[in-house]
This record gives C-alpha cells, sequence and structure tokens, in this order.
C-alpha cells in the first residue's frame, strides 16, 4: 500500500476519531441502562430472549431517534432562522427535499455527500456588512439539547415501564450526542460544522458576507434561476489570504461553476486549479467536485489524453463520483468521460439514461437546464471529433 493512500486512510481516520469516541460512549450508556430499565421491568429476572428482545429494541430505538433527531436538529435551524428575520428556502432530511419555487413549495429527491439533512434559508439584507448568524447557525443544536432534556424527564417518568423508557432514553442521548457533533466548531467528514462557522463568522465580517452569498444564490437555485444569470458581483472571487476560510472560498468555487455553466471553460479551469494549488479552506466535497469537473473543463478543451485518465482513475475521484451518483453534474462528468475519453457511446449513454431518471425529481430546474446544455456541447464536440 503506497504512501499517499496510506496518508489518506490516517487523515480520514483522525478526523472520525471524535464521533467514534462520543458514539461508542453513547452506545455503551444505551446497553447499560436499557438493559437495567428490562432487568427493573421484570422484577431483576430476564431470560436469554428477553435480553435479546431488549438489545434489538436498543437498536431499533437509535435507529429511529437518530432520524426524528435529525429532523429537529434541521427544524431548529429553521424556526431559529425564522426568528432571526430569514426567509423558507430549502429544508431537507435524507434525500427527501422540500424547495421554495416561484409557484410554491415542491417536493423533491436531493442529497449531499456527508450530509443527513440541510436546512437552507433566504438572508435578510445585510446592514453595515452583517446580519444575524449564531441563533440561525446554533438553533439545530439548541432544539436537539431542548428535546433531549424533554425525552429524559418523560424516561424517568415512565419508571416500570422498560420499553418506552429505553425509547426516550435513545432519543435523549441521541439529541446530545447531534448537539454536540454540531455544536463543538469541528470538522465533519470533510464538511465544516455549525460551531465552526459560527466561530468563523464571529472573525471577520468578510466570512459573513460570503455566508449571506452562498443563501442568497442558494435562494436563487430554489427559484430555478441559473448561475449564469445571477449577478456578476456575487462571483467575485475574495482575495487569496482569505482562502483558508471555507466560508470564503465558496465564492470562488461557484465562480468556477457559473464560467462551466456559461461553457467558458478556459476561466473556469484557471479559477478551479488555482483554488486548488492554494485555497486551504476548501472542503472535502468542494475539492473532489472541483477536481472532477476540472477533469471535464480540459476534456472539453483537449479532448482525451493519458493525464486525464490517470487523474479520472484516482481514488479519491472515484469515490466521490460513487458516493454523489445522483448528482447531475457528476452524471454529466460520467458521459462527458466515457463519451469523448473512452469512446464508449454505449457506456456513455448508460449515466445519460440515469440523468434523465434523475431528473424527473431533482428540485432545482436551472440546475438541469444547465446540465442539459452541457451534454449538448458534450455531444457536439463528440460529432465534431467523429466527422
Amino acid at each position: 500500500m503506497n504512501e499517499q493512500i496510506m496518508g489518506r486512510i490516517k487523515k480520514k481516520r483522525q478526523r472520525l476519531w471524535p464521533q467514534m469516541i462520543v458514539g461508542a460512549v453513547i452506545g455503551g450508556a444505551c446497553g447499560y441502562f436499557g438493559m437495567m430499565f428490562v432487568e427493573r421491568m421484570h422484577g431483576g429476572k430476564v431470560r436469554i430472549a428477553e435480553i435479546l428482545a431488549g438489545l434489538a429494541w436498543i437498536i431499533l430505538c437509535l435507529y429511529a431517534a437518530a432520524f426524528l433527531q435529525t429532523i429537529v436538529h434541521e427544524g431548529g435551524h429553521l424556526v431559529c432562522g425564522l426568528l432571526s428575520g430569514y426567509k423558507f428556502s430549502s429544508f431537507r432530511v435524507g434525500k427527501v427535499i422540500l424547495v421554495k419555487k416561484k409557484d410554491g413549495i415542491k417536493r423533491g429527491r436531493y442529497s449531499l455527500m456527508g450530509t443527513g439533512g440541510q436546512c437552507l434559508l433566504a438572508p435578510p439584507d445585510l446592514v453595515n456588512g452583517s446580519m444575524p448568524y449564531l441563533l440561525y447557525n446554533l438553533g439545530g443544536s439548541l432544539f436537539n439539547l431542548l428535546s433531549a432534556a424533554i425525552s429524559l424527564m418523560i424516561c424517568f417518568a415512565a419508571d416500570g415501564h422498560g420499553y418506552l423508557q429505553i425509547l426516550f432514553m435513545a432519543f435523549a442521548v441521541v439529541g446530545v450526542f447531534l448537539a454536540l457533533m454540531n455544536a463543538v466548531p469541528m470538522r465533519l467528514g470533510g464538511i465544516n460544522n455549525d460551531g465552526y462557522n459560527a466561530l468563523h463568522l464571529g472573525k471577520d465580517k468578510e466570512a459573513v458576507r460570503c455566508l449571506w452569498l452562498q443563501l442568497k444564490i442558494n435562494e436563487q437555485f430554489t427559484l430555478g434561476v441559473r448561475l449564469k444569470d445571477m449577478p456578476q458581483e456575487w462571483f467575485e472571487p475574495v482575495p487569496e489570504v482569505l482562502w483558508d476560510n471555507a466560508l470564503c472560498v465558496a465564492t470562488g468555487v461557484f465562480a468556477a461553476g457559473r464560467n462551466i455553466d456559461r461553457q467558458d471553460f478556459p476561466a473556469a479551469l484557471k479559477i478551479g486549479e488555482r483554488l486548488l494549488e492554494h485555497a486551504s479552506g476548501l472542503i472535502g466535497i468542494q475539492r473532489s467536485m472541483l477536481e472532477a469537473e476540472m477533469i471535464f473543463c480540459r476534456l472539453m478543451l483537449d479532448g482525451p489524453g493519458e493525464d486525464l485518465s490517470r487523474e479520472y482513475e484516482k481514488a479519491g475521484i472515484q469515490e466521490f463520483l460513487k458516493r454523489s451518483s445522483s448528482m447531475p453534474s457528476v452524471l454529466r462528468i460520467q458521459y462527458a468521460y466515457d463519451l469523448i475519453q473512452n469512446q464508449d457511446r454505449e457506456a456513455a449513454q448508460k449515466w445519460k439514461r440515469l440523468f434523465e431518471k434523475v431528473e424527473k425529481n431533482y428540485p432545482f430546474d436551472g440546475d438541469i437546464a444547465s446540465e442539459r446544455e452541457l451534454m449538448a456541447y458534450v455531444d457536439g464536440l463528440h460529432n465534431d471529433e467523429r466527422g
């Protein structure tokens, strides 16, 4: 196993150790107290069948609690954001998303690698370069803690009802777990958590402006507006000295995406490659997406090449493409690679059929229009090469 792969594994383990430790503590606590509740329910005498039933119930309750506490968390962002002057834009749990379009709130399917849910709201106007951000960012953790406290009280009040106590105990401990994992500043799976963002927003007004831009761009996405049709001033990259801040460097990522939407591949390549080389603030999914998009841009400009094959086959790129297979942009990249690099129309058509399946429930109409145009551009390039 080479040093590069070993280095990636080591970094991945370092990122995961907080969740692993807290998760082990929570699992142990649930098992201990859960079995204690079961024993008390049966008068201190339990048989093997009752122990197994209790363990199965604990596991089921933990899964249910994780799902429900995710809804509570995103609901906390929603309520606290609305109280802070934000407006509803989108709300997602798992792959189900509600988005506010021009003709009302619609349901769709969308997922983002490394996240279990997301509530994005349209921000209020900036006042002297500032806007309320603390309550919106930490609202999810506050709601997790509040629901955990209520669940714990119900758990103790239900003394003697073992299975009911386990249910509310699981809801409480998972709530505390999610609150800690989101409120204590850290990067989780290459993504900045709420506490991390709140900490950096408190240090830098430019970061506040960049958060405002991201939320405004997302609002326009939900309304069906394409990147190339949004105001140019939204996509001016911040000075490179701020590229260690994930919120600030995102403006450059959007700028690269806007140029791809405009089919200005040289400009996109220039911005994207500079970001990959110098922007330490890029989060995991941004870096992976940029690396894949740079391969696409080079493919559009130079056609197939051996160096593209080596880049595309890297483990990190392949893992990202596999885990993001429901994103239209990822399907477009794979379509282009098989059609232009591999000259394999049959393989390319597989990605096109999958794209057509995904677009039926995809919530961002402008994004779909952009990807369709890019795929048509790929078709034209392929036909020119054959001609």
